[in-house]
């Protein structure tokens, strides 16, 4: 792991440290997790060191110190191949699931498994942990958002996607299948499904073959409420269907969903298109998507991050063919083009070789990017990782009461959040001593009033008195001598 400072300099030692101790087996197909607000990462990943591949975990703080196991936490004693292993949180806990496979090529089974991790490493579910899901077919896990598990049920020529919420006990919760609700079961392939928590329910977007033999790949998605039922139309609504493919490269929420995609539209290249939809799958942009870029040559990988107010959308470009390089292209709120960004995007990085695969996330206005990159490469290609810092050039206070550019509060991150969020400013350092960030609920009644000791606070979603407050909207601003800002609006969700 490494760790990234807004100045572009490292906190670790070069190419990084490890998370665990050397083993001498490969550790692979790993997935991360870090709460925002926390110094301990956590990770989940694959390793053969007993004769069969299973899952493992790992905490470490931001020094990569081992928080668990120094050589990872060994998840479940059952005899049985793990693999595809997820893991996520939810109030003080991480959820973790993966697929076990029996090893019987004659007679396989392959179901769902998952474990509860505490803060210190404690497994919470016995040392087996306990069944998500054993249907008929092959059961395989996709993703873990909070205690919501979704997965692909196998039984070829049928391939469906179901979801369950579980309890902080690992029981089924009210009003979902013990063994899975079904969120598609529509002809042909429903793959790679993944989830987001909405302030309506879970949002499960996938990719779809029910209408192949016309418009080949699409994206579907459906809206399940958090007491199993499901919003949307059976089987899902097409959020993108058209001819050629169209393959989902990620998705985030922001009072919306707001996808990004590879589309093959034109018969002949990948262009990238974007969309927003409103809680009901109703598309509130330009009809069938619109353009983040569309040149002669294949633009693909794309990756969307946002500020809450702007967007910006990565790619990596082949104009420049063989070789690709990194773009971008910035977005205003309601999807056009920010001011003096040019149609075809600016460059990030053409270096020699290729840079591929982007992956962002925004922090205090400005979109940090990383990438793999081969410029590197002689004979054979060699992969590095390199990022960058890329401003979205305006800030969030457009109250003109507040005369100094460098005062300003920024949306809370996440936001929709459960547990903790971010809420960051920028202020002169002789202003802390008197400021504060006052949250207030939807009657305008103060409920907490934060101390600044630095550029952001983090709210835990507790009053002045300690206790947890009700899921809802509530309002935030900051105060402070010669500063005053307009409130800003966040939502808690339980």
């Amino acid at each position: 792991m490494q760790v990234l400072n807004t100045d572009g300099s490292l906190d670790l030692t070069e190419d990084g440290e490890p998370i665990t101790l050397m083993t001498g087996y490969d550790q692979q197909n790993m997935d991360a997790y870090l709460e925002p607000g926390s110094d301990m990462v956590t990770a989940i990943w694959e390793e053969n060191k007993a004769d069969k591949r299973k899952v493992y975990a790992q905490a470490v703080d931001l020094s990569a110190n081992s928080l668990w196991n120094d050589d990872g936490l060994e998840l479940s004693s059952e005899d049985l191949e793990q693999y595809n292993g997820q893991i996520s949180y939810d109030n003080g806990s991480y959820y973790t699931g993966w697929s076990d496979y029996n090893g019987n090529f004659m007679d396989p089974i392959i179901k769902i498994t998952g474990q509860k991790i505490d803060a210190s490493g404690n497994l919470q579910w016995g040392d087996e942990g306990i069944l998500i899901s054993e249907r008929d077919g092959d059961d395989i896990l996709t993703d873990v958002v909070g205690r919501y598990y979704i997965w692909q049920n196998e039984s070829w020529p049928v391939y469906e996607i179901y979801a369950k919420l579980v309890n902080e006990d690992g029981s089924t919760a009210d009003g979902w299948d013990d063994n899975g609700t079904l969120i598609c079961g529509a002809e042909g392939t429903q793959s790679n499904a993944k989830g987001i928590i909405t302030p309506n329910g879970l949002l499960i977007v996938w990719k779809d073959e029910r209408n192949v033999a016309v418009n080949s790949l699409d994206i579907y998605g459906q809206l399940i409420s958090e007491d199993g039922v499901t919003q949307w139309a059976d089987d899902g609504i097409p959020l993108v269907s058209l001819e050629g493919d169209q393959s989902l490269s990620n998705f985030l929420y922001n009072d919306g969903l707001v996808t990004v995609w590879e589309d093959f539209r034109s018969g002949s290249v990948y262009d990238i298109y974007m969309q927003k939809y409103n809680d009901d799958g109703i598309q509130l942009w330009a009809d069938n998507g619109q353009e983040v870029v569309v040149k002669p040559t294949n633009q693909q990988a794309p990756f969307i991050t946002t500020n809450n107010s702007e967007y910006m959308v990565f790619w990596q470009d082949k104009q420049s063919a063989p070789n690709t390089d990194l773009y971008a292209k910035m977005f205003n709120a309601d999807g056009s083009t920010y001011d003096n960004w040019p149609a075809g995007g600016k460059v990030i990085s053409n270096a020699i070789k290729n840079q591929l695969q982007p992956l962002a996330v925004t922090y205090n206005d400005n979109a940090y990017v990383i990438w793999s990159d081969t410029r590197s490469s002689g004979k054979t290609d060699i992969y590095n990782i390199y990022a960058q810092k890329v401003g979205y050039l305006t800030n969030s206070i457009d109250d003109e009461e507040i005369p100094d550019q460098f005062n300003y509060l920024r949306q809370n991150f996440p936001n929709p959040f459960k547990t903790n969020t971010s809420i960051s400013f920028n202020i002169d350092v002789d202003q802390y001593e008197d400021a504060k960030v006052k949250i207030f609920n939807v009657k305008g009644q103060q409920i907490r009033s934060i101390d600044v000791e630095e550029n952001q606070i983090i709210w835990n979603g507790k009053n002045t008195s300690g206790k947890i407050v009700s899921a809802g909207i509530y309002f935030y601003k900051l105060e402070a001598k010669g500063l005053k800002t307009k409130p800003r609006k966040m939502l808690l969700l339980k």
